[in-house]
């Protein structure tokens, strides 16, 4: 297990995309500059992102606006506010759960607490600047999405269930997850965990939300994980990716370098 802590006011954090998957090491080598390290970044699928990537002011890719579960036997949409970390233009990092409200690329709300779905009840509303209630424009200028919301306000809180996220959240296996401390000092973790090495099984979401929460994070929120977590340092590789063909290639990425 790895984890890099750095100060947003004096590193450049900077979510990237790329419109086809690339390993986190090309990542890292295809940035410019002086690049310190890269993680993988939210969900994704075959050229597509499913979870928030913004840098700069710029939306590249919204968190999943609906998506179906199973509801009196139907495939049924559902639409689900889920997890992003953001820097605001002072640097100060907040954890939330988001909604890009109306159409794509439309204003990005956050809410005190996630829409209250439950798989296999009736769907609750499309999330709106009214729904859930207390909701407001999220002013950040860089964000990436994951799910779910696993520490909040300095407790346990995960949301997995209201965010309509299944990544093995029981299982032990190789995880990604970002936070910050009360000094708002950021933490990027990355796990090992899924591969050969039976010594190091990985962890359950909850061992994740308990061993940042334990190392000061007030807020924390899951990244993409198994076979995508991976976090290149000064170009070299940390955790042993769970993947047997080894690195996995994905959409989008976490960069930290110098500004």
């Amino acid at each position: 297990m790895y984890a890099l802590v750095f100060d947003p006011v004096n590193v450049e954090f900077k979510p990237v995309i790329s419109s086809t998957a690339k390993k986190v090491s090309q990542f890292f080598n295809d940035e410019s500059g002086d690049v310190y390290a890269v993680t993988n970044g939210g969900y994704f699928g075959v050229g597509v992102s499913y979870s928030l990537v913004r840098w700069n002011g710029e939306t590249s890719a919204d968190n999943i606006r609906a998506l179906n579960r199973n509801y009196q036997g139907v495939p049924t949409t559902y639409y689900p506010t889920r997890a992003a970390f953001g820097l605001d233009i002072q640097n100060k990092p907040s954890v939330e759960w988001v909604y890009t409200v109306n159409q794509a690329g439309g204003p990005l709300y956050s809410y005190p607490q996630p829409s209250p779905n439950v798989e296999g009840s009736e769907p609750q509303p499309i999330p709106s600047s009214s729904f859930p209630s207390g909701g407001s424009v999220w002013e950040v200028k860089s964000a990436i999405g994951g799910s779910p919301v696993l520490v909040k306000n300095g407790l346990v809180k995960i949301t997995d269930a209201e965010e309509l996220i299944s990544v093995d959240n029981t299982s032990s296996r190789a995880r990604t997850a970002i936070g910050y401390l009360e000094n708002d000092l950021v933490v990027l973790l990355v796990a090992e965990g899924g591969n050969t090495s039976e010594s190091i099984p990985g962890l359950t979401l909850q061992d994740v939300a308990v061993q940042m929460k334990d190392m000061g994070c007030v807020s924390v929120i899951n990244l993409d994980g198994g076979g995508s977590s991976a976090m290149v340092v000064k170009n070299n590789h940390t955790i042993k990716p769970s993947d047997v063909v080894g690195e996995r290639a994905v959409i989008s990425a976490l960069v930290i370098k110098k500004k």
